[in-house]
């Protein structure tokens, strides 16, 4: 199964947690990551950018180590 979040870089306060980016409290979404801590199912992370130099799109994808689930709030 696959479950897909198309995610704003700044959540709204009442939608998300602050964390620091930078030493900066930032905002982002928690509902990810309490589905992956709730259900055991990884997070893929990807993201697209274009290139000026080559003048193509091109996209990143990672998967994020979610083995020290300590940090996620209960769903």
């Amino acid at each position: 199964m696959t479950i897909v979040f198309l995610v704003d870089q700044n959540a709204l306060r009442h939608r998300g947690i602050f964390v620091n980016f930078f030493s900066l409290p930032a905002s982002t979404v928690s509902f990810p990551a309490k589905l992956s801590a709730k259900y055991g199912y990884p997070i893929i992370f990807s993201y697209q950018y274009f290139d000026f130099k080559t003048r193509t799109y091109r996209g990143i994808v990672k998967n994020l180590e979610t083995s020290d689930r300590k940090d996620v709030r209960e769903v």
